[in-house]
């Protein structure tokens, strides 16, 4: 996606100096364009291998960029997947993940997690972490991850439409 592509590299540019800022500019940029919010529904459907057919799986949303899916791809979310998590945010920054979950939709056994960005995969790992504690470890994991920006070096179970460091 050339817009997409345009959009990451202007920040990039505007924020040489790297860290924190970055991903606090792409955040607040892709959370904010519903076109992006779109085309990441379809880069989710194209990618949603393993897991057998629409709703076999549950999804797990954190933070701003979380309620932003919610608030403009409510109906993609509910055909798409049986279960939805929603994590409160600043998770990359220490903060405790708290885990809201609809009790009235079926737990799923597999998660992905969709996210804005992912760097270390801290929040990803932080979340999993939280869901076992709350919900029992076996069987409810997050299996697969999908990110706009991936500016990781080395990501393992990770699609994104956006990759820093290629290999």
């Amino acid at each position: 996606m050339k817009y997409l592509n345009s959009k990451v590299e202007s920040i990039l540019k505007e924020h040489l100096e790297g860290g924190s800022k970055i991903f606090d500019a792409l955040d607040m940029m892709i959370r904010s364009d519903i076109d992006i919010l779109k085309a990441f529904t379809h880069f989710v459907d194209d990618n949603l291998v393993g897991f057998g057919t629409n709703r076999q799986c549950g999804v797990v949303l954190s933070g701003n960029f979380g309620m932003a899916l919610i608030n403009t791809q409510l109906s993609w979310l509910t055909k798409t997947f049986n279960d939805i998590i929603i994590v409160s945010g600043g998770i990359r920054n220490g903060v405790e993940p708290e885990i809201y979950r609809n009790n009235g939709m079926q737990m799923s056994n597999n998660y992905v997690f969709l996210d804005d960005s992912f760097y270390s995969g801290k929040t990803r790992d932080n979340i999993s972490k939280a869901i076992g504690k709350a919900y029992g470890t076996i069987g409810h994991s997050i299996n697969q991850t999908f990110v706009i920006y991936d500016g990781s070096k080395k990501s393992k179970n990770v699609a994104s439409m956006f990759k820093y460091y290629n290999k």
